[in-house]
């Protein structure tokens, strides 16, 4: 495995990214150790993620981040939080290829439905485009929304993003669906011959 990262790291640097490593396993943490502090692979950036409340001064990642501290290994920590308003903003401006000035109301409305969660602002964007409350024009060749003020009380427009979620994930087709119903009931470890 050091030999083949060694062989990919050499003509160009490689970036490995592993989410989640809160679910992680005692062999695949003690193998992410050994990446961090054997100092054999030049050009390969380790980048992990894992959820804070996840994660508590006794857990298995506290103890592998510590070793690898100890180590010699440099770990730089970013804490990322929900977007704020300005920012959710400045993400809705571009995906609709408008200015921000032309975005804040509707911006607003979306940070006030998601919480400023950008997994949810993109599936709030994408039911507002489902719900034809986002469209683009032909005419006027860029993205238009309807009154903001009317999204707001909308009926069918959930304060509650899961349901926006579940929407779009009742419309994948029933094999899919079965697919992941039978997936979550089986753990975060799962054979793929069970789904085949």
């Amino acid at each position: 495995f050091m030999r083949i990262l060694s062989f990919l790291c050499k003509p160009q640097p490689v970036v490995l990214f592993l989410d989640d490593i809160h679910w992680a396993d005692k062999a695949s943490l003690e193998v992410l150790k050994v990446l961090a502090t054997s100092g054999q692979v030049e050009g390969l950036l380790l980048a992990v993620s894992y959820r804070d409340e996840e994660v508590d001064d006794y857990h298995a990642v506290s103890s592998c981040l510590k070793e690898i501290n100890t180590s010699g290994g440099l770990i730089h920590n970013i804490h990322v939080t929900d977007l704020d308003v300005e920012n959710v903003n400045r993400m809705v401006a571009s995906v609709t290829q408008r200015q921000v000035d032309e975005t804040m109301e509707l911006a607003e409305v979306i940070h006030k439905k998601t919480a400023g969660n950008p997994f949810f602002v993109l599936q709030f964007l994408q039911m507002l485009r489902q719900e034809n409350f986002l469209s683009y024009s032909f005419s006027t060749y860029r993205w238009e929304w309807g009154d903001v003020e009317n999204l707001q009380t909308a009926a069918h427009v959930s304060d509650n993003v899961a349901d926006v979620v579940a929407a779009t994930m009742r419309g994948l087709p029933e094999a899919t669906r079965c697919a992941l119903k039978v997936s979550s009931c089986l753990g975060k470890i799962m054979p793929l011959h069970v789904l085949i």
